[in-house]
């Protein structure tokens, strides 16, 4: 093994404990679960990115991300949109314009070319024993079904965003989809429809950088309700 090769790798946990949507202390115990779950692993070097806020959350680098257009920042643009109730997706839409840039100011303040490879995992989901990072290369998604029309996409396809990962010489393809998914998700409302990144991820990058599995290994709740592995 070349003794300059990188060998330990790093997750981005992004979260929001302070968004007013359901119990603050709920969504801290939640995130810090996924903090452990990676942590038990042990090998990981863990950033924490909470656009609201910083969060009291152990064995994790917290990155308060609030003042650097942030989760109340993008809501000012979300309060002026076209209406969105379109699939109830108002929450969402809010949800995947702050995640969006909370992972391009981590990308901006972390020199992650040190790092053999990067994962990035939201906040309210862990890693359970179906996780695999030997199974992780290039940009690694997870691809599944679209249970919307692409009327209202405007993209057929559908990959996991709970859980990814990509090796630091992919940094500026992720920028790239980042930037143009922001774009396309922010215009998307003017045109009567609404994305998002699950839409976005699937139909933007490189397929040629692309590797996907079958199995990510990350189990969560949506809503606070339907629990789902992937």
């Amino acid at each position: 093994m070349d003794i300059n090769e990188p060998v330990k790798s790093a997750f981005i946990v992004t979260s929001a404990v302070f968004a007013g949507r359901g119990s603050e202390e709920e969504r801290k115990n939640q995130t810090q679960k996924t903090v452990d779950s990676i942590n038990e692993l042990g090998g990981y070097e863990v950033f924490l990115f909470d656009s609201t806020g910083s969060p009291n959350i152990s064995g994790c680098n917290v990155v308060d991300v609030s003042e650097h257009y942030g989760f109340f920042a993008i809501k000012k643009i979300v309060d002026i949109a076209p209406d969105l109730n379109i699939n109830g997706f108002k929450e969402g839409y809010l949800k995947n314009l702050s995640e969006i840039q909370i992972m391009l100011i981590a990308l901006d303040s972390i020199d992650f070319n040190s790092f053999k490879r990067v994962f990035k995992i939201s906040g309210r989901y862990h890693l359970t024993e179906s996780f695999n990072d030997s199974e992780h290369e290039k940009i690694t998604l997870k691809r599944f079904s679209s249970t919307w029309s692409s009327d209202i996409t405007g993209i057929k396809k559908r990959t996991v965003t709970s859980l990814w990962s990509f090796s630091p010489e992919y940094i500026e393809e992720v920028k790239r989809v980042l930037i143009k998914s922001f774009d396309f998700i922010l215009k998307k409302p003017y045109s009567n429809g609404c994305s998002d990144i699950e839409h976005t991820f699937a139909e933007f990058f490189n397929k040629n950088y692309v590797k996907c599995v079958p199995v990510m290994g990350v189990c969560g709740k949506v809503n606070n309700k339907r629990k789902i592995h992937s």
